[in-house]
């Protein structure tokens, strides 16, 4: 099977499937040691650079990509902030790792935490209730 027979399959799979495989195989990058995420990014520059020689007008300004990604990463921090997505899926609308999505949480001045101190401090009242009647039926 080819890289391109498998891309028209996966394509073919329901969101939540390809969402799941996506997930999967950035992961995997994840695992790359240095020196093999350096050629693979060596790799890739060198194929989009060759793009770029073959056909200019495929080229985007600079600020078109930084403006495009800066409201990826706001819309995410939105939806995040709103309750409307997790953590992990609004780093991927951002197109960044969930760290990097922590980190940028914190430089816009958003909790990581969804939960308010009262909702954590609830939480952690009928937690001890829980473990009281417990400990009475015994």
């Amino acid at each position: 099977m080819t890289l391109s027979d498998l891309e028209t399959e996966a394509l073919k799979l329901p969101a939540e499937e390809r969402a799941r495989l996506a997930e999967m195989l950035l992961r995997s990058l994840e695992a790359l040691s240095d020196e093999e995420n350096t050629r693979l990014w060596m790799e890739e520059a060198r194929r989009r650079d060759a793009e770029l020689d073959a056909d200019p007008s495929r080229g985007r300004p600079a600020e078109d990509v930084f403006r495009d990604a800066r409201a990826r990463l706001a819309a995410a921090i939105k939806g995040y902030e709103l309750r409307r997505v997790s953590q992990g899926r609004a780093a991927e609308i951002a197109g960044v790792s969930r760290a990097k999505f922590i980190d940028a949480l914190g430089r816009y001045g958003v909790s990581p935490f969804q939960e308010t101190l009262d909702e954590l401090a609830d939480q952690l009242g009928a937690q001890r209730q829980e473990e009281q009647h417990t400990v009475a039926s015994k």
